[in-house]
């Protein structure tokens, strides 16, 4: 798509400057994106989405300095990259996630989840069913979706606080649930 793009580009100096920005700065993006994605395929998919969003806005990037243009073509591909990464996740049904890493929550390093069996992890699907529609939508966020505390809040028209408070109401509302299955295995 990219170099489809670039072929349209009819002035032959832009079209130039933006192929030799590809050529000099591809392979910095893709170790951005793969680090970030840890899958070569889905990292050359960031780079190819990163030099979309340039030619896109190719007046402000091909006026920037040597010294900006870097910085910036890698903050894109690590946006890219996350954003890549965030529709695979959401696009994944919850019921084939296996494991939920720990999570470094604003600075903090509480563990958010622990690693569930799968018959547990059923359990734990199961009392997430019948949660009301607000904890729901919040565990999913956080969790599943791996939205950050302020962009819940954002997407919910809540103050950072809020959402706060109603992620530990769900939590707690959670063990409750799984009393009866086990505390250990709603231990979030």
């Amino acid at each position: 798509m990219f170099f489809t793009l670039l072929a349209a580009i009819e002035d032959v100096v832009e079209r130039k400057a933006i192929a030799d920005m590809y050529d000099e700065h591809r392979n910095v993006c893709f170790l951005t994106a793969k680090s970030v994605l840890q899958d070569d395929i889905l990292a050359e998919d960031a780079v190819q989405d990163t030099f979309i969003a340039v030619i896109k806005y190719k007046e402000k990037i091909l006026s920037l300095n040597t010294e900006e243009l870097l910085p910036y073509l890698v903050t894109v591909a690590r946006h890219k990259a996350v954003d890549i990464l965030r529709k695979r996740k959401s696009i994944a049904n919850a019921a084939e996630l296996e494991s939920v890493k720990e999570m470094n929550v604003d600075g903090e390093n509480p563990t958010e989840m622990q690693v569930i069996t799968k018959l547990d992890y059923e359990n734990v699907r199961q009392a997430i069913r019948e949660l009301s529609g607000n904890y729901r939508i919040i565990l999913e966020m956080k969790f599943v979706r791996q939205l950050t505390l302020d962009e819940i809040a954002v997407e919910l028209n809540l103050t950072k606080k809020n959402v706060e408070t109603r992620l530990q109401r769900a939590k707690q509302s959670l063990r409750n649930r799984c009393g009866d299955r086990g505390k250990e295995v709603c231990n979030v």
